[in-house]
């Protein structure tokens, strides 16, 4: 029976040109004589790479992204993406999704392509190498005729999502034809356009990838960016928006869990929000910075910095605070242990009554509301007088301040609030009528009302927190010091 080795050299090469990425690196590894006929070149190997990042086994997940409304799945907070993975075509690596930046990884180009899209089964490139100037001019025709094959499904992607916008009304909201049966049927044609477009080109530039190491070595975070918020010498690289508890929990995730419980999904209070009402916790942004003493990436909360520098996602940094941050282990190592329990002490002390001044907010908010829909005269509540004394009269928190931490803190004035509470939701669910209540219970005043016990219960557990804090430092060097607490390359911060 014949061998590949005793076959015919031009049906060799036709056998060798047939196989997927994979399978040609694995063949020119199983001799030298193999080894020596392929002589497979570095872009090669990256091919071979960007095919393993598409198998479960290594790379995990293949996300499906839309493109008119962002809409990805499975989301990136699901069990799924804690073990995707991405191929760097700097250090030829599969990474933890978590080592590239956003565009690095949801660009079309750059996004693993779907599974039967053109990207996904492409199989390898590989021909024999008679003359390298040859080999090479060969090459840069195959990118030419790539380019201009490719061109017609770029123009028809921009044209159809372009069209869709202005239909939407300029945007992907509701348009004038929203309600038409012509509208519809032209949208469902767009939407099949894009959507056709995106399979052919959903991936074609994965060969330029490159982790944030990888970049920072060329030289792409020298200065601000769009995904550098930090500089030149201390790149801080903007990750993915994740769920979190409360802003606490963003910049100490999963601090003194096994001694305080965290709040289940619907024991949550809802943040006042300008959208999104109705959801519980905060999604926010995390950011990825690399350490001067180790030169490890890892999530900026394991260098103690103030969340302020990062509001509403631009930078208020300086370099001298930067040229200063070392992670956890390193500023253990520099200044001992002591210091670090100082200063991480510090800094959950400072965001923690951030914290309570949130939540004191929260419940306070609703009370001056209330005062105002009795003694108002146009107040929503003016007609229901009778209940006002029941409600309002004579309590020195209502009366001085709703916001003050001492009095929640107070039990004999939590329960005192608590029972006026309860007889403001008697009143407005079987006193009132129903267009009063209408126009009491709606937006931050309903959240306030439905809410009021979680975010009371918030509110002492972060007293608890802040007390076992107190007591013991020693919880937070433990805590920092974790091997994998803040390294992405297990991301146990995440679990």
């Amino acid at each position: 029976m014949a061998s590949l080795s005793t076959l015919p050299t031009e049906l060799l090469c036709l056998i060798i040109s047939n196989l997927d990425p994979i399978a040609l690196i694995a063949l020119s590894q199983t001799s030298q004589s193999f080894r020596s006929f392929i002589k497979p070149e570095r872009h090669h190997f990256v091919q071979r790479l960007l095919a393993l990042e598409l198998q479960p086994e290594h790379g995990g997940i293949v996300p499906l992204m839309r493109t008119v409304d962002n809409n990805l799945t499975p989301p990136m907070e699901s069990d799924e993406w804690r073990r995707n993975k991405y191929a760097c075509a700097g250090c030829m690596k599969l990474l933890t999704h978590l080592m590239f930046d956003n565009h690095s990884i949801l660009r079309l180009g750059l996004r693993k392509p779907p599974p039967g899209s053109e990207q996904a089964d492409k199989l390898t490139d590989w021909e024999p190498v008679d003359d390298k100037v040859a080999a090479i001019q060969r090459a840069h025709t195959r990118e030419a005729t790539k380019r201009e094959r490719l061109q017609p499904w770029r123009r028809r992607f921009i044209r159809a999502l372009r069209q869709y916008a202005r239909g939407q009304g300029g945007q992907m909201g509701i348009g004038p034809d929203a309600f038409t049966r012509t509208g519809e049927e032209v949208r469902r044609r767009q939407l099949a356009d894009i959507a056709e477009a995106e399979m052919y080109l959903c991936g074609i530039s994965r060969h330029k990838r490159m982790c944030n190491e990888c970049r920072m070595q060329r030289g792409d975070w020298a200065r601000h960016t769009s995904s550098n918020v930090g500089s030149a010498t201390v790149p801080i690289v903007r990750s993915r928006a994740l769920p979190f508890q409360d802003e606490f929990a963003r910049w100490f995730p999963n601090l003194l869990d096994d001694q305080v419980p965290p709040l289940a999904e619907n024991e949550r209070p809802r943040p006042f929000r300008v959208w999104n009402f109705d959801k519980r916790g905060i999604v926010a942004p995390t950011y990825v910075m690399r350490c001067r003493g180790c030169a490890a990436w890892q999530e900026i909360a394991a260098f103690r910095v103030r969340r302020d520098w990062f509001s509403g996602g631009r930078s208020m940094v300086w370099e001298g605070n930067l040229v200063r941050c070392l992670c956890s282990h390193c500023f253990a190592k520099k200044h001992g242990q002591a210091k670090l329990a100082e200063a991480l002490l510090n800094c959950v002390l400072t965001e923690a009554g951030n914290e309570l001044r949130r939540i004191q907010y929260r419940l306070g908010h609703g009370w001056r509301i209330v005062i105002s829909d009795f003694d108002a005269e146009v107040g929503r509540l003016r007609s229901w007088q009778a209940a006002r004394n029941e409600i309002l009269g004579g309590h020195r928190l209502l009366l001085m301040s709703p916001m003050r931490g001492d009095t929640l803190a107070n039990e004999r004035d939590r329960k005192e609030l608590q029972r006026r509470l309860y007889r403001l939701r008697r009143l407005l669910m079987d006193e009132v009528d129903q267009r009063a209540r209408n126009e009491v219970l709606q937006s931050w005043y309903r959240l306030w009302m439905e809410d009021y016990d979680l975010n009371q219960a918030s509110f002492f557990r972060m007293l608890d927190i802040i007390a076992k804090i107190k007591e013991n430092p020693q919880l937070l060097v433990d805590y920092a010091l974790h091997p994998d607490r803040f390294r992405f390359e297990t991301a146990s911060w995440l679990s």
